[in-house]
């Protein structure tokens, strides 16, 4: 249904626990959709498995501007293939990542996390279109925030926005 939709620009399916099963369902029905821009996927219980299956649908869907997948208990395995995958789209403007306790050490090996701290860093050496990344509530270390946050800066001015710093800041650093 999703793959041959040609009427549906926005989705919300936040807040249904879809598991990681439903996940690679709608993933897969997305990754050449043609005209959804807004997927809304928020707190559906998806797990660090889905990453494979959401890092797909990046990949490959050419449409998709507006991505919300926070609160889904994505870790840092999910964390590195989300970001591998936003280095080729073009068309991802904003994502949600936040609040996925993606680099809480509890969850994760010390090596995962450096490799995701990582990913987060490079996403920008080669995209250039992205202009909203919300990552609070990850345990994201300062001085990688600062980075990304002049990465996105850089972005920002590429394509003639201009945001306040302070608003960007908010968005990648845990109050």
């Amino acid at each position: 249904m999703l793959r041959s939709n040609t009427t549906l620009t926005s989705l919300d399916l936040s807040d249904n626990n879809i598991g990681a099963n439903g996940a690679k369902q709608i993933m897969e029905g997305l990754r050449y959709n043609s005209t959804l821009t807004k997927l809304y996927f928020k707190n559906n219980k998806i797990g660090d498995n889905a990453g494979a299956y959401i890092s797909t649908m990046i990949k490959d869907n050419k449409c998709l501007q507006y991505l919300d997948i926070s609160e889904n208990n994505l870790q840092t395995n999910a964390g590195i293939l989300v970001s591998l995958s936003l280095e080729s789209n073009s068309t991802l403007k904003y994502l949600n990542l936040a609040h996925n306790q993606m680099l809480e050490a509890s969850n994760n090996s010390d090596s995962n996390i450096k490799r995701c701290h990582q990913a987060l860093q490079n996403i920008f050496q080669r995209n250039k279109t992205m202009t909203n990344l919300e990552l609070e509530g990850n345990c994201l270390l300062e001085n990688i925030a600062k980075e990304i946050n002049s990465s996105l800066a850089r972005n920002l001015m590429l394509g003639g926005t201009r945001k306040k710093k302070k608003k960007l800041f908010s968005l990648l650093f845990d109050d």
